[in-house]
């Protein structure tokens, strides 16, 4: 089986919306990553837009195992 990344995984909050107007809605994003990134909106064009923020950004530099690290070399 596959390993599962959490890099572009998130939690998403919502806290209020409007039944009148579906695009008003309020709440939190967070990263699932371990890189404690969070980021409030207020409606889907923000959430739309820190998800894609979240999604598109670099990359971390992947950490190396000491073995790894000396066959680098």
């Amino acid at each position: 089986m596959a390993e599962q990344s959490t890099r572009d995984s998130f939690i998403v909050r919502i806290y209020q919306f409007d039944t009148a107007d579906k695009s008003k809605v309020a709440g939190l994003v967070e990263a699932i990553d371990g890189s404690g990134t969070n980021a409030s909106f207020k409606d889907t064009n923000e959430l739309g837009a820190i998800l894609s923020r979240l999604v598109h950004r670099p990359k971390k530099a992947k950490k190396l195992k000491k073995d790894e690290a000396v066959l680098e070399r």
